[in-house]
């Protein structure tokens, strides 16, 4: 499970087996409650914090409009042969932590990702530092590695 807060703190959203929820949390209520087929594993707002990014059971990542609460037009692309297992977002870079064991890392969020592997293990969870720079991943191998965050 996935919990993440919208940079504004308006909304905090949690992923939730087959959906996830958002609530709004000046009413504390709940705002919408979008099914995914694949089910959800974990949850980042991306780009200047409007469009929340969901990590699904079958290794893909679409983006919700926060309006309507339907997924985007851009391609929720499969890109780890697994689950995700974590999401992370920083400076309009995203990157997500796989089952599959690897991590994949988004430059520009709409462009391909870079694939970092060199785990032997499920990365489950991944974090861009501050400044952007650097990527760091976890793994079930009881390994953290770090890696460039513009060349993987």
């Amino acid at each position: 499970m996935g919990t993440c807060f919208s940079p504004d703190s308006t909304l905090v959203v949690g992923t939730r087996g087959a959906h996830f929820e958002v609530y709004d949390t000046r009413s504390y209520g709940v705002v919408a409650s979008p099914r995914v087929t694949a089910g959800t594993q974990a949850v980042a707002f991306c780009g200047e914090g409007e469009t929340p990014a969901v990590g699904t059971g079958d290794g893909s990542v679409p983006m919700y409009d926060t309006r309507q609460w339907e997924p985007l037009p851009a391609p929720a692309r499969q890109v780890h042969d697994g689950s995700i297992e974590g999401l992370h977002h920083l400076g309009g870079k995203l990157v997500s932590a796989g089952s599959d064991n690897a991590a994949m890392l988004w430059v520009e969020l709409m462009g391909e990702p870079l694939r970092l592997a060199g785990h032997s293990g499920t990365v489950t969870d991944a974090a861009i530092s501050v400044d952007g720079e650097l990527v760091a991943t976890a793994s079930d191998d009881s390994s953290l590695k770090l890696w460039s965050a513009t060349t993987g």
